[in-house]
């Protein structure tokens, strides 16, 4: 059985990683849409 306090550690690591993730899409598709948008 996982401890409780490691498993909140894990989630709230997982959701921090996930986050990132996020935001590093989200400027990815910003760069896009500003590239298609100059032509």
């Amino acid at each position: 059985m996982v401890k409780p306090s490691k498993w909140a550690n894990l989630k709230s690591n997982f959701l921090k990683f996930h986050h990132r993730n996020q935001v590093i899409l989200g400027i990815e598709k910003a760069r896009k849409w500003r590239i298609s948008g100059l032509f």
